[in-house]
């Protein structure tokens, strides 16, 4: 069993007509949406294997590229504590250059990140930081966007 809240309800003003309470509604709606669905994806990732692995552009070696390059990284499953490790590790990665948090709620924190690190390189310290942390996790890459998830495995009653 879980719940999903919502971090900071969008609250109405008293004289908010039916347009804006729906508006906020939505909002509202949205945020928990993605968290529902991210709890979902996990137990259903615990319950099945993956048959095969998708196929990802190659994108080179993992050597500095020169430019910083901007990504998006999402986190999804991680407590406050395991987000401050996180941070604190993606921040000490060779090429990093800057970041910047785009969005949290319970269970989901998005960063731009900038980086000289050529993407292989970004998606190899990503897998190494899950293994080392001793969590379950899975990292996956399309475009500039970086999603790791962590695994909850199902408790045995």
């Amino acid at each position: 069993n879980f719940e999903v809240e919502l971090p900071r309800p969008a609250n109405v003003a008293p004289d908010c007509g039916e347009r804006c309470r729906l508006e906020a509604v939505g909002r509202n709606a949205r945020t928990l949406a993605r968290d529902l669905g991210a709890v979902l994806a996990r137990k259903l990732d615990g319950e099945t294997a993956r048959a095969t692995p998708a196929r990802k552009k190659q994108t080179g070696g993992g050597h500095r590229s020169g430019l910083a390059t901007a990504y998006t990284l999402t986190f999804v499953g991680f407590d406050m504590d395991e987000m401050t490790e996180i941070e604190d590790r993606i921040t000490a990665f060779d090429g990093y250059e800057h970041l910047r948090p785009i969005g949290t709620s319970l269970k989901t924190n998005e960063y731009w990140y900038e980086t000289s690190s050529a993407s292989a390189r970004l998606n190899r310290n990503l897998r190494l930081m899950v293994k080392d942390m001793g969590v379950a996790g899975r990292v996956s890459f399309g475009g500039s966007r970086f999603r790791v998830e962590k695994i909850n495995r199902r408790k045995r009653r």
